[in-house]
């Protein structure tokens, strides 16, 4: 999902300049603006590679074809960043060290989860490992920040 990428170069200093100035309402409206463009543009991804994966990946052969399951699993992780951008909160608003430990956590989460399940279920148990370490990163986030600075950086209203 390079979508969230795009989005965090072009909201990246408008966060910094409205959590300098303290402005919670602007920081809340661009988080809101923000995520539900990049919820309605991950939801259709989501749809066309429901409908269309197979064939898509049977372009690139058929073994290909066999990662149409975890490759859905696999989205429905990266889905999790659509709800929040606090990734780019964090990184704009000196919060550099948490990010860094919640990335760590999911890390670690995530060697634990494919160390699980790879052995018994192979590629999806690896995609199953990575989205709940995604979930769980991109659930993390927003609560650690709210907890910190009461800005809600989700599309849910807290």
């Amino acid at each position: 999902f390079f979508l969230g990428s795009i989005f965090s170069a072009v909201i990246a200093t408008k966060i910094s300049e409205a959590f300098l100035k303290k402005n919670v309402n602007e920081i809340n409206r661009i988080s809101k603006f923000t995520t539900k463009i990049l919820l309605l543009i991950s939801f259709i991804y989501l749809i066309f590679l429901y409908l269309f994966g197979k064939i898509f990946l049977s372009l690139f052969g058929e073994n290909f074809v066999l990662s149409y399951i975890p490759l859905l699993i696999l989205s429905f992780g990266y889905i999790a960043r659509s709800f929040s951008i606090s990734q780019d909160f964090m990184v704009m608003t000196n919060m550099q060290k948490n990010f860094l430990y919640i990335l760590f956590l999911g890390f670690i989460i995530n060697l634990a989860g494919n160390y699980v399940l790879i052995e018994k279920y192979g590629i999806t148990g690896a995609s199953v490992a990575t989205s709940i370490s995604l979930i769980f990163i991109y659930t993390l986030m927003p609560i650690l920040i709210y907890t910190k600075h009461k800005i809600n950086t989700t599309i849910f209203n807290i």
